[in-house]
C-alpha cells in the first residue's frame, strides 16, 4: 500500500431525482416510459434546491 493514497471522509451526496418513494413508486415503473420519467424529475430538482436554498448550503 505504499504507491497508494486513502482518503478517509469522502461522502456520496448524490441525488436521485427520476423518482420519489410513494404508493404508486412500483406502478409507475410499469406506466411511464422515459419521458414521463425526465418530466417527472423536473419537479424533483425543483424541490432538492429549494430544500438546499432554505437550509443555507
Amino acid at each position: 500500500m505504499q504507491t497508494k493514497t486513502a482518503m478517509p471522509g469522502w461522502i456520496d451526496m448524490h441525488v436521485q431525482l427520476e423518482e420519489e418513494t410513494s404508493p404508486a413508486r412500483y406502478v409507475d415503473e410499469f406506466t411511464q416510459n422515459d419521458a414521463d420519467v425526465a418530466f417527472n424529475s423536473i419537479g424533483f430538482a425543483k424541490a432538492t434546491s429549494i430544500c438546499k436554498i432554505n437550509n443555507g448550503d
